[in-house]
C-alpha cells in the first residue's frame, strides 16, 4: 500500500483520529513517543518516510479493527464524517488487501472473506460495490442451501 503526496493529510489525520480514540497509547508512554509526533518528527526529516510508515500504520488499524462489528464500524464512521475526516470504511475499503483479493477473485471463500467485505462495501466505489454485493448475495445464497 503507498499513499501519494496528494492524500497524505487526509490520511494523517484519520491516523491522528484513530490513534486517540481507538487506539489509545498507554498512560506509562511519554507523549514524545505518541504514534503522531512520531510521524510528525518523521515527517520533518523525509516526508517519503512519513508517508511509508503512515501506510505501514494504517495497514495496522485496519488489522486491528478487523474484528470490529458492523455497528461499531457505522459508528466510528459517523464520529469521523462528522469531524470532515475520511471514514474507517472508506480507508479500508482503498488499503484492505483482503478485499481487493476478494474483488479480483470474484468469489466470497468464507465467513472471514464475507464480514471483511460486508463492512466496507457501502465505501466502495459504485462499480466494485455493485459487483461486492453481488458477490455478498451470492455468499448467502450458498451459505443458505448449506444450512438446509
Amino acid at each position: 500500500m503507498r499513499i501519494a503526496a496528494a492524500d497524505y493529510e487526509r490520511l494523517k489525520a484519520f491516523f491522528a483520529w484513530t490513534t486517540a480514540n481507538l487506539f489509545p497509547p498507554g498512560p506509562t508512554l511519554p507523549p514524545d513517543q505518541y504514534p503522531l509526533a512520531v510521524l510528525n518528527r518523521t515527517e520533518a526529516r523525509s516526508p517519503s518516510n512519513a508517508r511509508a510508515g503512515l501506510a505501514m500504520a494504517i495497514g495496522d488499524i485496519i488489522e486491528m479493527s478487523e474484528g470490529f462489528a458492523a455497528g461499531q464500524v457505522a459508528a466510528i464512521d459517523a464520529a469521523l464524517e462528522a469531524e470532515g475526516i475520511i471514514t474507517l470504511s472508506a480507508v479500508r475499503a482503498r488499503f484492505w488487501s483482503r478485499i481487493r483479493r476478494v474483488l479480483e477473485r470474484g468469489t466470497i471463500r468464507g465467513e472471514r472473506d464475507y464480514h471483511a467485505v460486508r463492512n466496507v462495501v457501502e465505501a466502495l466505489p459504485e462499480e466494485e460495490q455493485e459487483r461486492a454485493w453481488r458477490l455478498l448475495a451470492a455468499f448467502e445464497e450458498k451459505a443458505a442451501r448449506k444450512g438446509k
